[in-house]
């Protein structure tokens, strides 16, 4: 036993003593807050508010609806009449020097009476894309706010997985100091500093990734909204408003999805589309009145003359062009209706898989704390039990260890079940 004392048996115990500051060092830094400039606390409402109003891909959407408006415009006024000015150069002819030379002029002002359905069908097209373009907004606008449910739900999370790292790094330290005056004492051997030293550095290191992990997500959320996030905050309704309906919540998804609603409307701009380039292959009547100036006139040379007359009027284009738009037309009517098609079978995908993975975190969820709670019962006994004798300072220090890692399970399944239950909010339209 006496050689067990000796000057080379107590170096390492001096070393550990030595090293232990430098630790204690380390875990204080790491436990000083991540700091953000001029960044505030955002509730998840407010970030999706913020996100939906002010990203660029919104204003890009906003000024395609803008754009089809003016399309819409355009398309309604082919109902009005068409005014139209012709000039030209005449040589009428003549005897000796009495050539008759000069222009002509031709004002004309047509009105359709009939177009075989191409102005209305041309209506009905600017319709459906502005139809289409508005559905869009919605659509980029669900996108964005589906973005930052995920990342504001990842920085809650990380938020809380620092929380319980800091607080087992504070609970180490304490449990450090208390086996450093034990060795001090030599009640205790400095394995057993070097050993609580270790779970120190593996909670500091949980800290560190924690706040690694929480400025991504942060950072996220910056470019989502546009300005600095310094933490995100929990606001009471985060985890309410489903209800366990498994068909009626799909049938909604599918019912309110902004996707299938633009390219419904795409579909129907293109059978709009279809009639129109199958209008052009008939005639159209015109009522036309004009002014003629500088035209030969029977009996008198040259003058002026005004006159109203119905014009059948009938282009097909060169060649067979017409008939070679139409079946694009066509094609392009059955590639958008192909897709439509594949976006239903998406969107009831992405449901499936948000609903299991929010049905399956509910059931984890509530195992999770079992065990959190039996675990915290056991390192409240091995503490007991360690100060009695009858359990050893690795049997504690694995048992602390636990606690944390099931507190962190904890908080994972907690906020896995959140983010999929936003999701499924936000898809059926029930958070607004």
């Amino acid at each position: 036993m006496e050689s067990c004392r000796g000057p080379a048996a107590r170096m390492p115990r001096r070393i550990a003593l030595v090293a232990a500051p430098t630790v204690l060092a380390l875990a204080v830094s790491m436990l000083a807050p991540a700091t953000s400039m001029a960044a505030g606390d955002w509730t998840i409402p407010a970030l999706l508010q913020r996100a939906e109003t002010t990203h660029p891909s919104v204003a890009g959407r906003r000024a395609d609806h803008a754009a089809a408006q003016a399309n819409r415009d355009a398309a309604g006024w082919q109902r009005f009449p068409t005014p139209s000015v012709e000039l030209g150069s005449r040589s009428l002819g003549g005897t000796g020097t009495d050539t008759l030379n000069g222009s002509t002029r031709a004002i004309r002002l047509d009105q359709p009476l009939w177009t075989g359905g191409r102005i209305d069908a041309g209506i009905d097209a600017a319709d459906q894309r502005l139809q289409a373009s508005d559905a869009a907004i919605t659509e980029v606008q669900l996108d964005l706010r589906m973005k930052v449910a995920n990342a504001a739900s990842e920085a809650m999370r990380q938020q809380e997985r620092v929380r319980v790292a800091q607080g087992h790094v504070a609970q180490l330290d304490k449990l450090q100091g208390m086996i450093r005056r034990r060795v001090a004492q030599e009640v205790s051997a400095s394995a057993d500093l070097n050993l609580a030293q270790s779970r120190l550095l593996a909670s500091v290191n949980d800290v560190n990734a924690g706040k690694q992990a929480l400025r991504t997500a942060l950072v996220q959320l910056e470019q989502l909204v546009g300005e600095p996030v310094g933490r995100v905050v929990e606001s009471p309704g985060d985890e309410a408003g489903l209800a366990d309906d498994k068909p009626g919540l799909l049938a909604r998804t599918l019912d309110v999805s902004p996707r299938l609603k633009r390219l419904r409307y795409e579909e129907r701009q293109a059978e709009a589309t279809v009639r129109v380039r199958r209008a052009v292959l008939s005639p159209a009547v015109l009522l036309r009145l004009e002014n003629l100036q500088g035209t030969a006139l029977v009996g008198t040379g040259v003058g002026s003359t005004n006159r109203a007359l119905v014009v059948l009027q009938w282009q097909t284009g060169a060649g067979l062009s017409a008939l070679s738009a139409v079946s694009e037309a066509r094609a392009q009517q059955e590639a958008t209706r192909q897709a439509r098609e594949a976006a239903v079978r998406e969107v009831t995908q992405q449901f499936e898989s948000d609903w299991a993975q929010w049905q399956d975190a509910r059931l984890r969820l509530d195992v999770a704390r079992r065990i959190q709670g039996t675990a915290a019962e056991v390192a409240d006994s091995y503490s007991r039990q360690y100060v009695a004798g009858r359990k050893s300072w690795l049997d504690m220090m694995n048992s602390v260890r636990e606690v944390e890692q099931a507190e962190l399970a904890s908080v994972d399944v907690r906020y896995e079940a959140q983010a999929a239950a936003l999701r499924l909010r936000l898809e059926s339209g029930s958070l607004q």
